[in-house]
């Protein structure tokens, strides 16, 4: 007979494999219908990629209402590792992406600064795929982050916004009244006086707000 122990070994590898193929049959998928992403080139729709959208689509487990788009594990593991997790379009069934959602905390002071863009009228374009994206999206925190005013620019992505997008050649970037003020990730500090955002206290923050360098996701 096999042990308790062994028992419980056996099944949590057995889950770690079905999660492993799992996120490659999302990968594979992910190339295939976005592939070249920063090229814009149009989705291939040969067999192979066909059928690795169809086991995607089986393998994430994605549930959607007209309203609501949910997926199932592996969810975590792809937004985990990938910064963003696939959604179904209700309308068309096609695979759309959603940036993975934030887990920092927000200071007091970034909800403020992150009220002062959205009077100020500055907007963020950002890229589901753009790691610098997820990067600035932590530094604002969970809070902030849902008062930040924000347009999607990655092809494929929820709400993607093309029109908008259209001047925008490289992710994140600030926008204010049609023009650019800041490009690329940038510490909370930087931003608040590039808006005129007053009494902003650098060492309050992170220690993650320090280790920005202006780095962008170009197309």
């Amino acid at each position: 007979a096999i042990s308790p122990v062994l028992a419980r070994h056996n099944i949590r590898m057995a889950l770690r494999i079905l999660r492993s193929f799992s996120l490659f049959l999302i990968l594979s998928h992910h190339i295939c219908s976005t592939r070249g992403l920063s090229l814009g080139l149009s989705p291939p729709t040969s067999r192979r990629c066909i059928i690795s959208r169809g086991l995607a689509v089986a393998a994430t487990g994605v549930f959607v209402s007209p309203h609501v788009a949910m997926a199932a594990p592996p969810f975590a593991v792809i937004s985990e590792e990938l910064g963003y997790f696939p959604v179904s379009n209700p309308s068309t069934g096609e695979m759309m992406y959603a940036p993975a959602r934030v887990s920092s905390e927000s200071t007091d002071q970034a909800i403020n600064l992150a009220r002062h863009l959205k009077k100020e009228g500055v907007v963020m374009y950002s890229a589901f795929w753009c790691p610098h994206c997820r990067n600035q999206r932590e530094m604002f925190g969970r809070a902030a982050w849902r008062e930040v005013p924000w347009v999607e620019c990655g092809k494929g992505g929820v709400n993607q916004d093309a029109r908008k997008c259209a001047k925008v050649d490289g992710y994140p970037a600030f926008y204010k009244g049609g023009k650019e003020i800041l490009s690329g990730e940038v510490s909370l500090a930087r931003l608040a006086d590039a808006t005129g955002f007053v009494g902003f206290d650098a060492a309050v923050e992170p220690e993650r707000q320090a280790t920005t360098s202006a780095a962008a996701c170009k197309l």
